[in-house]
This record gives C-alpha cells, sequence and structure tokens, in this order.
C-alpha cells in the first residue's frame, strides 16, 4: 500500500469518526470546537506576548507583535468565555470543507474513470452527492438539526473517501 492511498485511508477514518461524534453531540461540537479555537488563539497570544516582553523587543515591529498578540489572547478569551459568538460562522465553514471534499472527490473519480472506465460512475454519483449536500450545509441555517447533517455528511464524505482509496 502506497503512501498516499494510507493516507486517504486514515483521513477517511478520521473523517467517519469525526461525524459520527457530530451526528450524537452536535450542540456540544461546536461549542467544544468554538471554545478549542478560542483556546489556540488566547496560548498563541500570550506566546506572542511573552516571547517579545522576554526578548525586550519593544522596537516598532516588536511593539507591533505585542498588540496582534495581545488581539489574539483578547478574542480567544472572548471565543472561550461565549462561544455563540462564532458558531453561525462554523456552519459556513462546514459546508465550504464538505463542498471542497466532494468536488476533490469528483476529480479523483473522474480521474479513476479514465483508468477503469464504467467503474467510476458510483463513485462519480456519490461524489456529486457530496457537492449537493455541502451546499445544503451552506444554504440551510438549521442550527444542531443542521450539525446533525452535517455529521451524517461528513460520515457519507468518510465512507466515498474510503470507498475511492480502496479502489485506487
Amino acid at each position: 500500500m502506497n503512501r498516499s492511498k494510507l493516507i486517504s485511508i486514515v483521513s477517511a477514518v478520521i473523517m467517519l469518526l469525526l461525524g459520527l461524534f457530530i451526528l450524537i453531540n452536535p450542540g456540544q461540537t461546536m461549542t467544544l470546537l468554538v471554545r478549542i479555537i478560542g483556546a489556540f488563539f488566547a496560548v498563541t497570544g500570550l506566546i506572542g506576548i511573552s516571547s517579545k516582553i522576554v526578548s525586550k523587543d519593544f522596537s516598532f515591529s516588536g511593539s507591533s507583535a505585542i498588540v496582534g498578540s495581545t488581539l489574539s489572547l483578547v478574542a480567544g478569551l472572548v471565543l472561550i468565555a461565549n462561544p455563540g459568538f462564532i458558531l453561525g460562522i462554523i456552519n459556513l465553514i462546514m459546508g465550504v470543507i464538505i463542498l471542497v471534499y466532494g468536488i476533490m472527490n469528483l476529480l479523483s473519480s473522474i480521474d479513476m474513470g479514465k483508468n477503469m472506465g464504467a467503474l467510476a460512475t458510483a463513485p462519480v454519483i456519490m461524489s456529486a452527492i457530496t457537492i449537493l449536500l455541502g451546499l445544503i450545509v451552506i444554504f440551510a441555517p438549521l442550527g444542531d438539526l443542521l450539525m446533525m447533517v452535517v455529521g451524517a455528511v461528513i460520515i457519507y464524505n468518510a465512507v466515498v473517501s474510503l470507498y475511492i482509496a480502496l479502489k485506487k
């Protein structure tokens, strides 16, 4: 098994697990995701501030970095304290990710079809469905129900990706 195929299989399994988690806990998943992103911003802000202070870099670029790091810290703390602030944007991001995976799978399916002929029809259809589902996630603001759909779509996409990876 080549490295590319192994990476595709591992990615599909991770996506499958992520989809199951989102499907089972849609609201908690989103809140946790926003808080993790907030923690990331807060930690990088703290690291940026402390590194400039420890290095005593108070030049214009160092001061700018301190300001940027402070903004990162504040944004992170806001996200941790109030995750609802960004939840609407995350639905859009998830839909775009699903859409991109669908397009990537479609391109892989078309490429596979050049080598295998009619056997690639199923992956092309499955990829087109993934693209359609990604568009639904982007344009249908339905809260937890939407996240359950996202979880189901991620599971579906993981199965399609795994199928394509195993057929390569």
